[in-house]
């Protein structure tokens, strides 16, 4: 359809003129009580809706698609079409149909978009809602993240590129807003709602510009980010692309911080899904260690939850300070003492998200409801503080919590208690707050006692009992007599209507009433709103206090839910060392002491400075991965400050966790399961420090069985010497055991099983040394694999090992290079064959040495 002027409607043709200025938005364009889609924006809204599509009458001789929603429902309609990452525009009445010559003048007031939401109907609570800008120049990248909820505005700046995607993971944004030219390949796979902008958005002349009018200042330097000059360019692009969609000012967002990663025990995106922070690897959220932990009781305290538990502490004193405040509340919670505070924190409402909505003018009746019921909880929050000392003294801040007297006062004695939804529906200001209001609204409550004063004495006037009063959009108020009795009207009597059986009428009297009432309707209306607008402004006057208040709140309820969590006599707050190691007592998943596990085994775990390499293994099913990611989870929770699930843990400051764990191939990307292993592992290698963490299991085993032997030995070889990281490497290469002879810092571990009358049982306990057994045939049938499977396994297995030799601990070493000479098997056998027929145990030191000269020369000759 041709968007060009000539032979559309006058409607139509209004239509694309303001369609031509958001292609890439669905128009919600408001008629009557509906918000109609037209053309492909129709097509596509119902098939994502699932609604009607139908045909409008014609425009330009084609029948116009179109399909609609009720506009009192749009936000459920909103909401589903951003969690699909949809962008919509929506386009507003803003004449007066009644002055409006041709079609009612129309705007968009309001873009909506999935990093961009303010509105409680459109995100999820307990998830921020984050915007995210990226600009590469040179070597140095600058990530810059708003959450528009909260006007909290962030900046990074690093200079790997292959850390973006980490970060990208980190901060978890809604939407993704990047220079055209930049976008990889990688970021497009992210299925990440993507918003293209042109160069000239992230010019750095303008982009500073912005930033300080933002932030009225006149440099950057008290924010930290002066010398961040390509940040400065991701920030305000960002800024500048949420002044385009909210079309209104930001008075929430009057500061910018940079994001210290170093503050933080870092992660990278595959190590966040595999220990299943706050999402598993398949997208399920309801097995994580955020849900074993939550116990928080709102919003704010939910979301403060997950970004500690993504962003562990690497400050020694910043973690013993929150331990401290965990303990305090640890006590409270076992002397029953605890409810008086969870029930307040419960009773708050989204204050950071209320705020901003108050500065974007987009706050709605019930938020202020909100926002006092909210008020009215603090100060028994203030003296739930003050009563118990060691409460408030182990809190590292608290100042937010009081007392607001003058606003709650304010919100009392204005707002009614149960308002409309929405200020266009009046009854939002409470009586007895506006005197003119009162006076407007006594008039209208007033007037339908003055309609039937007036009815009454009509009737007796002129005689006319039968006479009726009624009321329609298009007459107005009306007398109406039968037609049998119309003769009897009186000179007085306008004729309005005639129906088939009834005669419609208005007299002077009802018509000036019909004008002072409606008049007095709108004029109520009217001032109601502009005294609304008053209200926010003067809330927005606390728009600091009240973040700050949010900021405390958050961080309260956050530390009485690890408290809650940690209530279990089990439970033991770690010991930090400046020795390095990790040390465990009878330690427990956290994921399996969430679910109430009775078959959950603790085990202890000792790792030190001398002896930092353990190798595990044992069968599958037996529990190798579980208890590799329980004391990585036990070492991230002892650096949120939180208790952990042991008798005992000690432990040294930790910067990194790697955790190389499961599979699982990458369709989207094109990347075997193969392949995926061994760019995490490349990750490992290249930037695990003698701080880190690393977790590794089943290296190699994508590959051919010499191929993944050699990686492994490979590379924990590379752990050893250059990395030199504190490493759990599960393995069933029982060949790469042998290494304990060989570093001082490699430890044998194993999980224990045992075999009853053919049949396996797991023991899942951890000890010492290695096993030489996988138990997989064992495992097979356990899983139900068909016993005529099993036994033709049993003898081919015999088989094998009738013809295998052990690869002893040299050969290992020379993997490498019998791969690169192209060794034949048949040759290796015959080697293999020589050195097994060999009695070393007889042979003189001669025979020893000729021995040696022909196995080199046989090498020799084979390569």
């Amino acid at each position: 359809m041709s968007r060009q002027s000539g032979g559309h409607t006058p409607m139509m043709q209004q239509y694309w003129d303001i369609k031509s200025q958001h292609l890439d938005k669905l128009l919600f364009y408001r008629l009557g009580d509906f918000y109609e889609l037209f053309y492909d924006d129709a097509k596509k809204a119902a098939k994502l809706l699932n609604i009607t599509l139908t045909q409008r009458g014609e425009s330009q001789g084609a029948p116009i698609p179109m399909a609609g929603v009720p506009y009192h429902a749009s936000e459920n309609y909103l909401a589903k079409l951003v969690k699909m990452g949809e962008s919509i525009a929506i386009c507003e009445q803003v004449g007066d149909p009644a002055l409006s010559k041709g079609p009612v003048a129309r705007e968009v007031q309001r873009i909506i978009t999935p990093g961009t939401l303010t509105d409680d109907a459109l995100m999820e609570a307990d998830r921020p809602n984050i915007l995210m800008s990226i600009f590469c120049h040179q070597q140095s990248i600058g990530i810059a993240w708003l959450e528009l909820a909260n006007g909290r505005f962030m900046v990074e700046q690093i200079s790997d590129q292959k850390k973006i995607i980490d970060v990208i993971a980190r901060v978890g944004p809604a939407e993704l807003v990047m220079e055209e030219s930049q976008v990889t390949e990688e970021i497009r796979q992210l299925s990440l709602p993507l918003t293209v902008r042109s160069a000239a958005c992230f010019a750095a002349k303008s982009c500073r510009q912005l930033l300080l009018e933002q932030l009225q200042s006149q440099d950057l330097t008290g924010f930290g980010c002066e010398q961040l000059v390509v940040a400065q360019r991701a920030a305000g692009a960002l800024l500048h692309y949420v002044h385009v969609t909210q079309k209104s000012q930001l008075r929430h967002i009057r500061t910018i911080r940079v994001n210290v990663i170093s503050q933080y025990v870092q992660l990278d995106q595959a190590s966040r899904i595999h220990l299943s922070l706050t999402q598993q690897g398949n997208g399920d959220n309801s097995n994580t260690l955020f849900k074993a932990l939550d116990h928080t009781e709102s919003p704010m305290g939910k979301r403060l939850l997950k970004f500690w538990i993504h962003h562990p502490l690497r400050s020694k004193e910043a973690i013993q300070s929150r331990q401290l405040a965990v303990t305090a509340l640890r006590l409270c919670e076992q002397n029953n003492q605890l409810q008086a505070l969870t029930t307040q924190l419960e009773n708050l409402g989204d204050i950071e998200r209320i705020v901003a909505r108050v500065t974007l003018g987009t706050a709605r009746p019930y938020d202020l409801v909100k926002l006092r019921h909210t008020l009215e909880c603090l100060p028994e929050i203030h003296h739930f503080i003050k009563t118990y000392q060691q409460v408030g003294c182990a809190l590292s801040s608290t100042a937010g919590i009081h007392p607001y007297d003058t606003l709650l006062t304010l919100l009392i004695q204005a707002i009614h208690e149960e308002p409309s939804s929405l200020i266009r529906d009046g009854n939002v200001i409470a009586d007895g707050y506006h005197e003119q209001l009162d006076s407007y609204r006594r008039y209208a409550s007033d007037s339908q006692a003055m309609l039937d004063d007036l009815l009454s004495s009509t009737q007796q006037t002129h005689g006319l009992p039968n006479l009726k009063m009624g009321y329609n959009r298009v007459s107005g108020y009306y007398f109406e007599l039968p037609k049998s009795q119309s003769h009897l009207a009186p000179e007085s009597f306008i004729r309005r209507q005639t129906l088939k059986n009834v005669e419609r009428y208005t007299i002077a009297s009802l018509k000036q009433f019909e004008q002072e009432a409606l008049s007095a309707q709108a004029k109520a209306l009217a001032l109601e709103k502009e005294i609304y607008g008053n209200i926010l402004e003067q809330i927005s006057e606390y728009t600091e206090a009240l973040n700050q208040t949010s900021s405390d709140c958050a961080m309260v309820d956050c530390i009485q839910s690890l408290a809650r969590w940690s209530v279990d006599e089990e439970f033991c707050l770690p010991e930090f060392s400046s020795e390095r190691g990790i040390h465990l007592v009878a330690a427990h998943h956290p994921l399996l002491i969430a679910q109430n596990n009775k078959k959950s085994v603790a085990n202890d775990h000792c790792m030190t400075d001398r002896q930092h390499i353990h190798i595990i293994t044992g069968p599958n099913m037996g529990g190798k991965s579980t208890f590799m990611r329980q004391t990585a989870s036990c070492v991230l929770l002892a650096h949120i400050g939180a208790y952990v699930p042991a008798e005992a843990m000690r432990l040294s400051i930790v910067d990194q966790i790697f955790c190389r764990v499961g599979s699982g191939d990458d369709l989207a990307g094109g990347r075997s399961t193969f392949m995926m292993e061994m760019a995490e592992t490349a990750n490992i290698l290249h930037n695990a420090s003698r701080d880190s963490l690393v977790l590794m299991d089943e290296v190699g085993r994508g590959t051919s069985t010499y191929d993944g032997m050699s990686l492994a030995w490979s590379i924990i070889h590379y752990l050893v010497e250059k990395n030199q990281s504190m490493v759990l490497f599960a393995t069933h290469y029982h060949e790469i055991t042998e290494l304990q002879a060989y570093h001082d810092a490699v430890v044998n571990r194993h999980l224990a099983v045992k075999e009853v009358n053919g049949q396996l049982i797991f023991l899942y306990q951890v000890r010492d040394g290695a096993t030489n057994k996988s138990y997989g045939l064992q495992v097979a049938k356990l899983a139900g694999v068909p016993a005529n499977v099993i036994q033709h396994a049993k003898e081919k297995l015999r088989q094998y090992n009738r013809q295998q030799a052990p690869i002893a601990q040299g050969d290992l070493l020379d993997l490498d290079e019998a791969s690169q000479a192209g060794v034949s098997p048949d040759e290796e056998r015959l080697l293999f064959d020589t050195i097994k027929e060999m009695d070393i145990d007889s042979m003189s030191p001669r025979e020893a040495q000729a021995a040696l000269y022909k196995l080199a020369e046989m090498v020799k000759c084979e390569a």
